[in-house]
């Protein structure tokens, strides 16, 4: 900016140098032209340090909302950490999930598919049968079937 103001100023002293004024048509075009060239240089002034100032307001802001962003959703962060528990349903294959922590209580929990309806889980205190359900049925369930997860199992 200060290299133009530097050139308008160059050319008003070369104008006057010239003696172009107000006495020819000529002249007066000139010396308005320069005049308009020199206001325009001010308003630019102005624009460019009214931008720097909007600048650092959004700047601002941005940190403001950084932080903002930051106490707000870092309670989101914690609940990726818990435990989910996932089976799959014995009728249409849906994987359910639910909290772990439903299975620390000593009281009846049962699970549906939301898909079909079936229950897929029962809970009745049976510490064996949670065991099985957090290890994906990997143990034998006692019965004629092949697998732990293949239907729910009360002992």
């Amino acid at each position: 900016m200060q290299k133009l103001r530097q050139r308008i100023s160059y050319l008003q002293g070369l104008a006057e140098g010239m003696n172009v004024g107000a006495s020819s048509r000529e002249g007066r075009l000139l010396t308005e032209m320069l005049q308009v060239l020199g206001d325009m240089a001010d308003t630019i002034d102005t624009l460019k340090a009214e931008q720097e100032r909007l600048d650092e307001i959004v700047e601002s802001m941005d940190d403001d909302l950084f932080q903002l962003e930051q106490d707000i959703y870092e309670d989101d962060d914690d609940e990726d950490d818990e435990d989910i528990v996932e089976i799959a349903c014995p009728s249409c294959q849906e994987n359910v999930c639910f909290d772990a922590e439903l299975l620390d209580d000593d009281d009846y929990l049962e699970v549906t598919c939301p898909s079909c309806r079936q229950v897929i889980f029962v809970q009745e205190g049976d510490e064996d049968m949670e065991e099985r359900i957090l290890t994906g049925g990997e143990e034998e369930c006692g019965c004629d079937c092949d697998d732990a997860a293949h239907h729910p199992h009360t002992h």
